[in-house]
C-alpha cells in the first residue's frame, strides 16, 4: 500500500521532483520523496495552525 501511495504521490509531483533534482543532483529520487512528503506535512500542521489561530482571534471578547 505505502508503495502505491508512493507512486501516486511521484506523479502527482514530477514537476517538483525535477525541480529539486536541478538543485540537489546528489539525491537519490527517494530521498527527493520523502523530502516533499516532509514538507507536504508540515505544510498542512502550519495551515491548520493559521486556521486555529484566526479562530482565535476572532473567539476574543
Amino acid at each position: 500500500m505505502f508503495s502505491s501511495c508512493n507512486d501516486q504521490f511521484r506523479r502527482a509531483n514530477e514537476r517538483s521532483l525535477k525541480a529539486l533534482a536541478k538543485h540537489h543532483p546528489d539525491r537519490t529520487e527517494e530521498e527527493l520523496l520523502a523530502a516533499l512528503w516532509q514538507a507536504t506535512g508540515l505544510m498542512d500542521i502550519g495551515g491548520q495552525a493559521r486556521i486555529i489561530g484566526a479562530a482565535m482571534i476572532l473567539l476574543e471578547d
